[in-house]
């Protein structure tokens, strides 16, 4: 974790439900672990990324993904959960969908589906994917539809209850959610974000 509060939060929970000796928090930078002593010990048997890598500009993708695959043993698997640009061939996300994605979710440039999965394969993954082919089993699970109606129904249900929020976190934090619940859902409403589950294997042997 980068951010040293949600670290100091995550790792004083691990230690509020007694699982501390098998758990580690590291306040690191994946991308530059060689040089923070506080990096974890790798390589590992599986690395899970749950709407992370969109944060990652895209000039640093190529090394993101390169250091998770050098950071797997071989035959290791990576989960990714994960936007991406899910518009029509011409069409683009609007100046306004382009500010929100950038103000709102502190991202920009996402890929598309097809992309992303180049992008892994050119680290050296393996991924079951065809785009356009929908495979029982595959790899690449598109899951835009139960995101949207996920990300709906959390926006209302936080809303409807104002009046409990406000009094337990302050109007500032209710206001600062609800329009992030808001912009999300606008989002998703427009058709151009997509919500994808990715799993990508590790070679046994290298070519």
């Amino acid at each position: 974790e980068m951010q040293e509060d949600l670290h100091t939060v995550g790792s004083d929970l691990t230690a509020r439900c007694n699982i501390a000796s098998r758990v580690r928090h590291a306040h690191a930078d994946f991308l530059d672990m060689e040089a923070n002593d506080n990096a974890p010990e790798l390589p590992a048997d599986a690395l899970t990324a749950l709407l992370t890598f969109l944060h990652v500009p895209v000039a640093q993708r190529a090394t993101l993904f390169r250091r998770c695959f050098e950071a797997l043993r071989p035959g290791g698997r990576m989960y990714i959960e994960d936007y991406f640009d899910k518009s029509a061939p011409g069409d683009h996300f609007t100046p306004e969908e382009a500010r929100t994605l950038k103000d709102y979710v502190y991202c920009q440039n996402l890929p598309t589906l097809a992309e992303y999965v180049a992008n892994l394969r050119a680290a050296g993954f393996e991924v079951d994917f065809e785009e356009g082919k929908s495979v029982e089993g595959c790899d690449v699970d598109d899951r835009t539809a139960q995101w949207m109606k996920f990300t709906q129904s959390r926006f209302l249900t936080f809303t409807a209850a104002k009046e409990r929020h406000t009094k337990v976190h302050g109007s500032e934090t209710f206001e600062a959610l609800d329009s992030f619940y808001s912009a999300i859902v606008s989002l998703f409403n427009g058709g151009r974000l997509g919500g994808v589950a990715i799993l990508a294997r590790k070679p046994l042997t290298s070519a």
